[in-house]
């Protein structure tokens, strides 16, 4: 039996990202300034500009734009993966 893989599109990870962060697509849209429905249509499309890359990237810094756009490497930036795992570990810590 062969596996094929499953080979997901820009707009299907940045669709994991949002579910990542607990959010929903009509206000990650809020979020960079984008209108109401933009990745709904898009969608669609298959597709999104680059400017729209660069209004991401500047909101959501502990995204890498690299793995949107290929899929390779890890959703968020390592700096931003260790300081995540800081700030869990503080939580439980007692004061």
């Amino acid at each position: 039996m062969r596996h094929q893989l499953i080979e997901t599109k820009p707009l299907d990870r940045l669709f994991q990202f949002i579910e990542y962060i607990q959010s929903n697509p009509c206000a990650f849209e809020r979020s960079i300034n984008v209108s109401n429905g933009y990745f709904a249509k898009q969608k669609k499309n298959g597709s999104m500009g680059s400017n729209i890359l660069e209004k991401i990237h500047h909101q959501y810094k502990m995204l890498d734009i690299k793995w949107i756009l290929t899929g390779e490497g890890q959703m968020l930036i390592h700096t931003y993966q260790v300081h995540e795992a800081i700030q869990g570990s503080r939580v439980n810590e007692p004061i």
